[in-house]
């Protein structure tokens, strides 16, 4: 468990460096609370970002309806936007 967790710590989409990215990014909105568009542009660890994820989900038919399970998922960053773009679980 702790190499996982010491990989992640170093991983490009740490909480850390994400929340970095973010805090740079809102300049003087710092300290409000995070939404999921605020973290989209830095939590994608794959191969086509968001555009991939949207064009996927949407040759799969995933809606309102769905239940979405994200293996291996990081930092969840598809199934969070799946969720706030979709409205699936």
């Amino acid at each position: 468990m702790t190499s996982v967790i010491d990989f992640y710590d170093r991983h490009p989409i740490s909480e850390t460096q994400v929340l970095a990215a973010v805090h740079r990014r809102r300049g003087a909105r710092a300290d409000t609370a995070l939404t999921a568009d605020d973290l989209f542009d830095f939590d994608q660890d794959h191969y086509g970002g968001l555009a991939a994820v949207d064009a996927l989900a949407r040759l799969a038919g995933i809606d309102a309806r769905a239940r979405v399970l994200d293996l291996c998922a990081g930092l969840a960053g598809p199934a969070r936007f799946l969720a706030s773009g979709r409205g699936c679980r």
